[in-house]
């Protein structure tokens, strides 16, 4: 969770957004978006809320997609396999 926080911290300062106004926009507290950026635990609603207002909501949704990686294309194509044997 730390470098999911700590990535979420370099684009709020990358869009020049103080904590007040990401917090703000994303509808959580200042407290949940300074636990959220320290590692410090928030929920996944709240993650959520602060990849969207960061506009970032499809790259986090896109790097849980198993068809965006190797791995779970090779996954895939192997239960495939499985099912169409006879």
């Amino acid at each position: 969770m730390t470098q999911i926080g700590e990535n979420l911290r370099h684009w709020r300062r990358l869009l020049h957004l103080s904590r007040r106004e990401l917090a703000r926009r994303a509808d959580v507290s200042e407290s949940t978006l300074t636990r959220l950026e320290t590692g410090q635990g928030a929920s996944l609603d709240n993650l959520l809320k602060v990849a969207r207002a960061l506009g970032v909501l499809g790259e986090v949704t896109e790097s849980t997609s198993p068809w965006a990686s190797e791995r779970g294309q090779l996954l895939a194509g192997a239960e495939l396999d499985r099912r169409s044997a006879p």
